[in-house]
């Protein structure tokens, strides 16, 4: 099983129109309803992660079986999470101190939102991988 093929690149598609909802809904999140880094974070994952769930896989993995089968969704929640922790916790971490320095400003709210954008990026390659490997993997399938 190559790691990275044409299921990638619909990955990317799905991936790529959960993007422009997420960022839209994020950013809206953020600065009209005062949400902050966590709270806008938790919301729109939270929401993508079921429009995610739902098109990977039918569109990207073609796994077959109920769209609510449980071991599946529990192992795509596994995912979610674990990609959610990683990205958004060492973001917060990492990415601050370089941002301020590259966009020369020390406006928090501007350094947390491409703080948000620099997670959302990481959280894409976890995400995709554990998918794959773990959630819409054949090899989990009950009756193969």
């Amino acid at each position: 099983m190559k790691l990275i093929n044409k299921s990638f690149f619909k990955f990317a598609i799905v991936g790529f129109i959960n993007t422009i909802f997420t960022i839209t809904a994020g950013f809206i999140l953020y600065n009209f309803f005062n949400m902050g880094y966590w709270g806008s974070s938790i919301i729109i994952y939270i929401i993508g992660s079921f429009i995610s769930y739902y098109l990977n896989k039918k569109y990207t993995f073609k796994y077959s079986g109920s769209t609510f089968e449980l071991m599946p969704l529990i192992r795509f929640s596994i995912v979610i999470a674990v990609s959610y922790l990683i990205s958004f916790s060492v973001s917060k971490i990492i990415f601050p101190y370089f941002i301020e320095r590259l966009i020369k400003s020390d406006d928090f709210r501007i350094i947390e939102q491409f703080t948000m954008v620099c997670a959302m990026c990481i959280f894409t390659l976890i995400n995709y991988f554990g998918q794959k490997l773990f959630v819409f993997n054949s090899k989990f399938k009950k009756n193969k």
